[in-house]
């Protein structure tokens, strides 16, 4: 496959991925890439289409609720809006029972890193980017879970 052809499919981006050196899982309707994390355990990354948008949807986890202490907790969650600013274009976002029926007690809710991609025209090298982005984005959930600790 050619850097300059629109990946559409999963099976298309499992291909990029794994020709870059990732580690790559494919559901029936997800892709799960180990991603590098510095001197850590890889992070898992969670790929998958949201064919109403027409996006490539990207998540991590970074944490669950019940990981923080409760008086850290207001601490904590600054901590992640102020961090969105600096890990653009990926975001912190926050799975709730909302989300997921699954999720019922606030220490189960979890703490995500998220992007979302345009498929009208994903290439491989912005798959590429993206999943550097997130690598580049890991850090700062690092050091916030550090810093309330």
């Amino acid at each position: 496959m050619t850097t300059s052809e629109n990946l559409s499919s999963l099976a298309e981006m499992a291909e990029v991925l794994e020709d870059s050196g990732y580690e790559v899982a494919q559901g029936d309707n997800f892709l799960a890439v180990k991603v590098p994390h510095g001197d850590k355990a890889p992070a898992h990354a969670l790929l998958t289409i949201d064919e109403i948008r027409g996006k490539l949807m990207i998540s991590s986890r970074v944490a669950r609720y019940g990981d923080i202490a409760e008086s850290r907790l207001s601490a904590f969650q600054a901590a992640l809006l102020d961090a969105n600013t600096r890990i653009d274009p990926f975001a912190f976002a926050t799975l709730t029972d909302r989300d997921d029926p699954d999720l019922d007690s606030p220490d189960e809710w979890l703490v995500m890193l998220i992007e979302s991609i345009s498929l009208g025209d994903l290439s491989a090298h912005e798959l590429r980017t993206a999943m550097a982005d997130l690598a580049n984005a890991l850090p700062a959930a690092d050091e916030i879970l550090a810093a309330v600790a």
